[in-house]
């Protein structure tokens, strides 16, 4: 089972983004010291650079307040819903999906199928990673799917 944690690995990346931001500050300060002591065919060099450089650092510090306002007023108020749901219906899901699997394993349908992969999947991680909310609401998601396509 993959281990996906989508609040964790939104907040990575916006802590790879904001990283890369940093790295294009320290080399524009860089390239700009540079620019101010060449001359000539160097210099406009440098100058052309500095201005590409300014224009991507400003598109990258764009798409980081947008990823930043979608994650704070789009995507965590949505998750905290779904993670509530998780933890509230997420033993009835798992029996529900125990009991389909228990009543339908011999008739070896793909939803069946695909509940009983899900269930011994989920049943080989480790008590840490089986504790982890994100990663019962992803199983939980597909199951309460799987088992809503049967009905």
């Amino acid at each position: 089972m993959k281990l996906y944690k989508p609040k964790e690995d939104f907040q990575k990346s916006l802590n790879v983004q904001n990283s890369y931001i940093e790295v294009l500050k320290v080399y524009h300060k860089e390239l700009l010291e540079k620019a101010r002591k060449a001359k000539g065919y160097q210099k406009a060099k440098f100058n052309v650079d500095l201005f590409e450089l300014a224009q991507k650092l400003d598109t990258q510090i764009e798409l980081l307040k947008e990823k930043v306002w979608h994650y704070n007023d789009v995507f965590i108020k949505a998750y905290d819903k779904e993670l509530k749901e998780c933890e509230e219906q997420f033993e009835k899901i798992w029996e529900d999906a125990l009991k389909y699997v228990d009543k339908n394993i011999e008739k070896n349908t793909e939803i069946c199928n695909k509940i009983k992969f899900l269930t011994e999947d989920y049943l080989s991680l480790d008590k840490e990673n089986k504790d982890h909310i994100e990663i019962k609401n992803v199983l939980f998601k597909d199951l309460k799917s799987l088992l809503s396509m049967d009905k």
